[in-house]
């Protein structure tokens, strides 16, 4: 395995960073790991040690990753982008996940430049190519009050799995290898990554980044159901608001404002 996925190395991300970072704080300091259990345990733990706005953890290999409900999060090791990003972010606890549009426009803009394929987004966490999940995004966050102490966003990209090893696994996601037939520099990558993200920090109170979300949303217009509670709505996606919540209508015509804290995507 690593003879086909080279691992990363300290050197190779930094020396990376130093042509493509571009300015802002994610990414001032790097931590790497060639294995993790999970890389938002550790940047929870570090940042209820007062670590500083911009820590990224990285790994080659999580074994206890975890996507949304808990769900597991596998990849062969030394094949994917693992990593968790630590935020300070001086915002309203309700404008949270802005920082999810944040970090998955930077994602999606990333792969765009460093492997040249489109991306785009299932509401309200999953960045897709041609249909199938590439990468997910999780966040988390601590508040006193109604300030936000600390936000942290993992993510995860599947950058250079040979998804057709696994039939099942290819009829539902795909890796920027599957995609381009090319092997992908992952600390390149990483960089360019980054350097979007850093810029659309520096924006997260534009209006700006509300409407590239929207606009890369595959969700929109399409039927879909999702589970509230212990129940399930029916109906159409119409938009989403600068908050990023969905807007749905349902099949009576009633509309609904939907939180990623609220609701689950069942089907589209």
């Amino acid at each position: 395995m690593t003879g086909e996925h080279p691992p990363l190395t300290l050197d190779a991300i930094q020396a990376a960073l130093r042509t493509a970072k571009g300015d802002g704080p994610i990414g001032g300091e790097i931590a790497y790991y060639p294995q993790a259990g999970s890389t938002n345990d550790i940047v929870r733990q570090r940042a209820s040690e007062g670590a500083r706005e911009g820590l990224l953890v990285i790994t080659d290999e999580q074994t206890a990753g975890r996507g949304r409900r808990q769900r597991r999060w596998d990849a062969p090791a030394n094949s994917s982008l693992l990593m968790t990003a630590l935020f300070r972010p001086t915002i309203h606890p309700a404008q949270a996940y802005r920082l999810v549009m944040v970090c998955g426009l930077g994602i999606a803009e990333g792969c765009a430049i460093a492997a040249g394929v489109p991306i785009t987004m299932k509401w309200p966490n999953d960045l897709h190519i041609n249909g199938k999940k590439v990468a997910g995004i999780l966040p988390e966050s601590s508040l006193t009050g109604d300030q936000l102490d600390w936000a942290l966003v993992g993510m995860g990209v599947n950058v250079n799995q040979d998804m057709a090893r696994d039939p099942y696994l290819s009829s539902i996601a795909t890796s920027l290898r599957s995609t381009t037939g090319k092997m992908i520099d992952r600390a390149a990558l990483l960089a360019q990554i980054l350097k979007r993200i850093n810029s659309w920090y520096k924006r997260i109170q534009s209006p700006q980044l509300a409407l590239e979300w929207r606009y890369i949303c595959a969700t929109l217009g399409r039927r879909i159901e999702v589970k509230v509670g212990e129940g399930v709505l029916r109906g159409q996606a119409q938009t989403l608001d600068d908050e990023g919540a969905l807007i749905l209508q349902d099949e009576q015509g009633k509309m609904h404002r939907l939180t990623i804290s609220e609701a689950t995507l069942l089907s589209w």
